[in-house]
This record gives C-alpha cells, sequence and structure tokens, in this order.
C-alpha cells in the first residue's frame, strides 16, 4: 500500500489510476493522424496528374505546352472529388491511421471529438486541392472566378460528406459500412437518378457533371447559375452538420438527464 497527499490508496485505487491512465493513451495514440492521410493524398494528386498528362497527351509531362490545359483541369477535378467524396471515407471508416483503435472498451469517441477530426481533415484536404487547382488554372486558362467556383463546389461536397463519415467514425463495423454506404450513396446518387430519368443536363443534386461543366469553356450565364449551385450545396451540407450536431447534443441531454 502507498501514502499519497491525501492519504493511503489501496491496491485496488492504484489499478484503476493505473488502467485510467492507459486508457488515456491508447486513446490519443488511436485518434486518427492526418499526416499519413495528407501523405496518401498528395500521391494521389500526383498520380492522378502524371495519368492525365500520359492518357491525353502520350507524355508523362508534355515537352511542348499544349495550347490548354483545360481538359486535363477537368480530369483534375474529377479525381479530386472522387479523392474527396469516396477516397477520404474509405481510407477513415477502414481503420487506416488509427480510428479502429479510438475505440476503447467499447468505448466510442464522442460526436464533438469525431467532429473535429473530420472538420480537420476536410481543412487540410482541401487546402492541397485548392493549391493543386490554382496551379492548373494558368494552363486551363480558368478565369479567377471560374477557379473560385471549381474549389467551392469541391469544398462543398466534401463537407457534406463529412457528416456520413463523422457519424460512422470510431463506431461499430455494422455503422461504419453503412456511413461507406451513404458516402458512396450521395456521391452517385444524382448521377445514377439522372441516368434513370434521362436527364441530359447538369443537376445540381450531383457533384460529378456540375463539377465538369464548372471546369469547362463557359458559355453565357454559367456563372449566376454556378453560384446558385455551391449556393445549394453549402446550405444543404451545413444544414446536415446542424441537424447531426442538434441530435447529438439531445442525446446528450438526455443521457445527462437520466444519470441525475
Amino acid at each position: 500500500m502507498s501514502v499519497s497527499a491525501t492519504g493511503p490508496r489501496t491496491e485496488l485505487e492504484q489499478a484503476a489510476a493505473i488502467a485510467s491512465a492507459l486508457a488515456a493513451v491508447r486513446r490519443r495514440r488511436g485518434r486518427p493522424r492526418v499526416g499519413g492521410l495528407l501523405l496518401l493524398w498528395c500521391v494521389w494528386m500526383m498520380g492522378s496528374w502524371l495519368g492525365v498528362m500520359r492518357m491525353m497527351y502520350g507524355q508523362w509531362v508534355p515537352q511542348t505546352p499544349p495550347g490548354s490545359l483545360m481538359p486535363a483541369g477537368r480530369w483534375m477535378v474529377m479525381h479530386g472529388l472522387v479523392g474527396l467524396l469516396i477516397g477520404w471515407p474509405a481510407v477513415r471508416l477502414t481503420g487506416v491511421g488509427g480510428t479502429e483503435a479510438a475505440r476503447i472498451d467499447e468505448i466510442e469517441p464522442t460526436w464533438w471529438a469525431r467532429t473535429g477530426w473530420v472538420l480537420r481533415d476536410w481543412f487540410y484536404l482541401n487546402v492541397l486541392h485548392a493549391a493543386v487547382l490554382i496551379s492548373v488554372r494558368f494552363g486551363a486558362h480558368w478565369t479567377g472566378e471560374q477557379t473560385l467556383l471549381v474549389v467551392g463546389w469541391c469544398a462543398a461536397w466534401s463537407l457534406g460528406i463529412g457528416v456520413a463519415l463523422a457519424w460512422g467514425l470510431g463506431g461499430p463495423v455494422r455503422r461504419r459500412t453503412w456511413a461507406m454506404t451513404a458516402c458512396v450513396g450521395v456521391a452517385l446518387g444524382g448521377s445514377v437518378l439522372g441516368m434513370l430519368i434521362g436527364d441530359g443536363g447538369t443537376m445540381a443534386g450531383e457533384p460529378w457533371r456540375t463539377g465538369w461543366a464548372l471546369a469547362d469553356k463557359w458559355p453565357t450565364g454559367t456563372a449566376t447559375w454556378g453560384w446558385g449551385a455551391m449556393r445549394i450545396a453549402t446550405i444543404v451540407a451545413a444544414g446536415a452538420w446542424v441537424a447531426a450536431s442538434a441530435a447529438a447534443w439531445g442525446r446528450d441531454f438526455q443521457r445527462t438527464g437520466a444519470r441525475e
């Protein structure tokens, strides 16, 4: 038996203190680390650029600058959306980077902790994606407004995907599976619906054709339409976060009331 400043401590108290300290260390190690994710993101974007150059110009790096890199820029937007809407959730929900270790003795990380992790990921991924698209802008001859719309469109959709990711992150396998299914459904649902109803135009409810159109040559009126589409996507994503956070707060309030 040891003696502390507040008196003697029993072996049971010492064991509980050690277990609590070890659990805290494991939780810190279980937090999803952003470094590995950003490395994968850089590799994805670099590989996408090299692949697009090879596919479109027959060279890994064009020896003579083509007249316009706009076609390549559009494909980079598509690859960026694939990474943000499907690749990012897949990496996190499969436990890569320590997310699985965040479950300690069946205790899940709180909604607020998961929200912080997801928003941190979202910020860093979109900053790097914006840097890539801004560098592509000069060869693609995008205007400043067009570049801002393309970057904002990708950021708005990935923000919405983050809600499903935060819901599944650190949860049991079944919930993570449903979360990944939701991410794929949100990313591809609009396109599937467009094919079913035979809509040949661009819909604000799906990211792919709209992103492709925003990165193309702009006909008259595209700016007005583009800002409207991005505004809708941003409002829906923000509303989903508010609704999910309100539901989490309600559950926390009920649990607190039940304890009292």
